[in-house]
């Protein structure tokens, strides 16, 4: 599995498979490894990329402390430096908290253009994502699951 260096730590991943890129993202105490089954299947159709996140797999483990949104700076290293963008992401439990976390201004331009779909709404389309993207994911989470 190649190694790819970002945010001053090696990070493990592996790319099989070609066409749009699916990203997989483990969870707590994990590794890129949990995903076999899902690479086999989805690799037919897709370029399939797993990672092991900081502290996990064969990935450094520097010393913390750690956090979904250091996680997350990281695995969004990985996406730019491998050219995965746009990339489909799928997490499970932490993964899944990783993934939500890169998703939020994502999330901000889609409601955005739903909510303010007129050409001259340009700048209320601007300063939803911007504002939709400062939430703090935690809270919104726990909001969301409520």
């Amino acid at each position: 599995m190649p190694k790819l260096k970002v945010n001053n730590l090696d990070l493990n991943y592996e790319m099989t498979g070609k066409g749009q890129s699916v990203l997989f993202v483990h969870g707590l105490g994990s590794s890129s490894r949990d995903w076999e089954e899902q690479v086999n299947y989805f690799s037919k159709d897709y370029q399939v990329v797993t990672i092991d996140v900081r502290g996990h797999g064969l990935s450094d483990k520097p010393p913390g402390p750690y956090s979904i949104k250091l996680f997350s700076d990281d695995t969004a290293a990985l996406i730019t430096s491998l050219d995965l963008s746009p990339v489909h992401i799928a997490g499970i439990s932490m993964g899944g908290m990783i993934a939500f976390q890169l998703a939020m201004e994502k999330i901000g331009e889609v409601l955005a253009g739903r909510l303010f779909p007129k050409a001259d709404q340009e700048e209320l389309r601007i300063k939803m994502v911007k504002r939709w993207s400062e939430n703090d994911k935690r809270a919104y989470t726990d909001s969301f699951k409520a």
